[in-house]
């Protein structure tokens, strides 16, 4: 794929699908590559699948996972101050064992320390007053050596020995070495627990998921009362999240048969932020979405949702050709027929399928809408202006005019363009007066060139004055 391609198409997904996994997307890019309609392809996709909770880049772990380097080899050579540094390692962590023995097993790994330690660890095993090694002196083989009788005195770290490769595989050997400390202070802990449990009757508890034993704190339960470990419902509530699933049906019942769920409050105990909120933002929409009211209008791409008012003098709810999301981080604004983002004044095959006053009225209501919602020229963001000031920012960072809708380089040129001549276009402007007025004219040219193209239907009229916001 071009790379100049690959931006602009990068950046017409981002618009249409604010926030997207842009992992997700190099994907989709990939695979309608080449397709002129990639991108009602991708949106289609990605709003079947999801079904507008989408993965966003921002729900990525904050800091992403760096692949560790790999110090199990030791098919190259190490220098002098490495080897010494390795050597002192192994005599000051291996005090008993001999230093035959712990230099035999560094010159095997060509002096590389990492995939000595794994050797050892894998290895030797001590019986008392003595040590088994296996598979030092060939494949299959023992050696058996005599313990010391006294702890080997410990080396001092010399600063004359500094190696940079032997600095930084060291950190990672003592990371690791902390990281089982821990662990295993935390199953002495815990099996002092398990055996004072047992001792008071207390017990501990199966989990009929996994059928591991677990203490009860390391459980929760359902409505119902029946227990699970943590960690098998956090798995369980997960896999229905990834399907677009929400499900916290019990798993602890034994004979499967409880229909019961785990209450909110165990499901911020034991969910992440992240897992949450996405629990509750399905569970959400699939209750708004058995709601069978045509005037609860949703966003597809953020989910959104807004209750359209009743019907006056300036609002039918039959005429509204688009819907304007209100998410300060969304804003999209979609296509009522077809549900695509915004497109006028290209008609979607929804709106091209309108015949006779139907048709009419649909023109006229796209002549509205093109002047009520301007595009960026840079990116063609559909942008509805708020506020009197004609400079418009785009996201995509095109400094433009609402007015004549011309894009400049920087912000002095926009303001410097006001008042000057060809456009006469003004800084600030009352839009609710001047729509109006533009409205009007686009609506009697939309009329017009409808009748000129449909010279058998000229005779039908409308009333003009629907389309003028009151």
């Amino acid at each position: 794929m071009n790379y100049n391609n690959y931006k602009i198409q990068l950046q017409e997904v981002q618009n249409i699908l604010p926030g997207i996994d842009i992992d997700l997307i190099m994907g989709l890019l990939m695979k309608y590559e080449g397709d002129e309609d990639y991108l009602n392809i991708i949106f289609d996709e990605v709003s079947k699948q999801y079904k507008g909770q989408y993965p966003k880049e921002k729900d990525k772990a904050i800091k992403p996972i760096v692949p560790e380097k790999d110090f199990s080899k030791y098919d190259t050579r190490v220098s002098a101050n490495y080897t010494n540094n390795a050597r002192n390692f192994l005599f000051n962590n291996y005090r008993f064992v001999p230093d035959g023995l712990l230099n035999k097993v560094l010159s095997k790994h060509n002096n590389h320390l990492t995939p000595s330690i794994n050797f050892l660890k894998s290895n030797l095993s001590r019986n008392p007053g003595i040590f088994v090694i296996s598979e030092l002196d060939g494949e299959g083989k023992e050696t058996i050596v005599d313990a010391l009788e006294n702890p080997r005195p410990l080396i001092p770290t010399s600063s004359d020995l500094h190696d940079a490769q032997f600095e930084e595989e060291i950190a990672v050997v003592k990371r690791k070495q902390k990281e089982q400390k821990i662990e295993r202070n935390k199953s002495q802990i815990r099996s002092k627990e398990a055996y004072d449990a047992e001792a008071s009757g207390k017990g501990l508890i199966e989990c009929s998921s996994c059928y591991s034993m677990k203490f009860e704190k390391e459980t929760v339960a359902c409505t119902a009362g029946h227990r699970a470990c943590i960690t098998c419902v956090v798995e369980s509530i997960q896999s229905g999240l990834t399907s677009a699933r929400p499900n916290s049906s019990c798993i602890g019942d034994v004979d499967r048969n409880c229909q019961e769920h785990y209450s909110d409050l165990v499901l911020q105990k034991i969910l992440d932020k992240v897992d949450y909120d996405r629990f509750t933002a399905y569970e959400l929409e699939i209750s708004l979405g058995q709601l069978k009211d045509d005037r609860l209008l949703r966003c597809n791409f953020c989910g959104y949702r807004e209750y359209m008012p009743d019907d006056d003098e300036n609002f039918k709810f039959k005429d509204l050709l688009t819907f304007k999301c209100k998410n300060p981080k969304c804003m999209i604004i979609t296509c009522r027929k077809c549900d695509k983002p915004y497109h006028l004044p290209v008609l979607c095959p929804q709106m091209k399928a309108e015949k006779g006053i139907g048709a009419l009225n649909l023109a006229c209501q796209v002549a509205a809408e093109s002047i009520l919602i301007r595009h960026c020229p840079q990116c063609g963001l559909p942008t509805c202006k708020v506020g009197p000031c004609n400079y418009i920012t785009c996201r995509c960072g095109c400094h433009w005019c609402y007015s004549c809708e011309q894009s400049f380089p920087a912000p002095r040129d926009v303001y410097a363009h006001f008042r000057m001549f060809p456009t006469i276009c003004p800084m600030n402007e009352d839009s609710r007066t001047e729509d109006k007025r533009r409205i009007r004219k686009a609506v009697e040219k939309a009329v017009a060139d409808w009748k000129a193209q449909n010279p058998d239907m000229a005779h039908l009229t409308i009333d003009i004055e629907q389309y003028i916001p009151k």
